[in-house]
């Protein structure tokens, strides 16, 4: 995280929310061209006015630091988690159900040679 993935960071979030230079300066108590040369990398950001921009925009601070929320990523991986685990539990309950297929055709298949035993028993071969 470098001072100029920072500012970028500063200028997307600015424009993510429709934000001229001038307004975002105000939300934070800078005069507009103080912001300007806050956010072109003119003057050393300071971390009260990241701090300001986070409160007066309501964007959580990371999202200024890094680019993203880590909370939001962390929200979609779980529920990437979620989904794969609701996948596994299908896939579990498919093969639950073979099984109980393949034992009843086991089962069908031992009474039908049950049967043909029982039938040839009851029909001796003519010598």
């Amino acid at each position: 995280m470098t001072d100029q993935s920072i500012k970028h960071n500063i200028l997307k979030v600015r424009e993510s929310l429709n934000l001229t230079q001038e307004e975002m300066a105000k939300m934070i108590g800078l005069s507009r061209q103080a912001y300007i040369n806050l956010e072109h990398g003119g003057t050393s950001l300071i971390n009260k006015w990241l701090f300001r921009m986070s409160e007066a925009t309501g964007v959580e601070l990371e999202v200024f630091l890094l680019g993203f929320d880590p909370r939001e990523r962390s929200i979609s991986q779980l529920k990437d988690i979620e989904s794969y685990g609701e996948k596994l539990h299908l896939m579990q309950e498919k093969f639950n159900m073979m099984e109980r297929l393949m034992d009843e055709k086991e089962k069908a298949l031992n009474d039908q040679r049950t049967f043909s035993s029982y039938l040839i028993g009851l029909h001796p071969k003519n010598d």
